[in-house]
């Protein structure tokens, strides 16, 4: 059920990303990771009266999290101070032509993001199918993978809003 405010969050902070603005995707993240902490705990655990609800509670608090994260960053977006000469909340009419130019140049790169995470959520399935104790090796080696492709990613990232940028003055 997640699933639908992460995109929104990803589609908005590589927006925001785009325009230099790096730090509230930043400052929502930490705090998304410490709200998501206190609600595993409380839900997981069931602490403050709740049941304990183990994985389920997980994902309950994860959901949670990640609506907070949209809210955030949408918020953010909403209320910035030149909001308008980027065209947050301006009318989408006028603009439907570049639907069709929107969807050709998104969707590969859509579907490409889709097939990976499913990708990822079927060996951690059949990794599951062995076993406990394999599944948790399974995800240790994992974390350890994803944090070195979070570093490639995030120099990767930031060159290309950088190039963007360039390009886009000209320069």
């Amino acid at each position: 059920y997640g699933v639908p405010a992460m995109l929104m969050y990803v589609a908005t902070t590589s927006f925001l990303e785009s325009i230099g603005r790096t730090l509230p995707g930043f400052a929502i993240s930490v705090c998304a990771n410490l709200i998501n902490a206190l609600l595993c705990w409380i839900f997981v655990f069931g602490e403050f009266g709740f049941r304990p609800m183990g994985a389920e509670g997980a994902a309950m608090a994860l959901t949670m999290t990640r609506g907070f994260m949209l809210l955030g960053v949408a918020v953010y977006a909403l209320r910035m101070a030149d909001h308008l000469q980027f065209g947050v909340n301006a009318s989408l009419h006028g603009f439907m032509h570049n639907i069709k130019k929107m969807l050709r140049i998104g969707t590969p790169l859509a579907l490409a993001n889709g097939l990976e995470s499913l990708a990822f959520a079927l060996v951690t399935l059949f990794a599951g199918w062995l076993g406990a104790k394999e599944l948790a090796t399974f995800q240790d080696a994992l974390n350890l993978n994803a944090m070195m492709f979070m570093l490639a990613i995030g120099i990767a990232t930031a060159t290309s809003v950088r190039v963007a940028t360039s390009v886009g003055r000209g320069d």
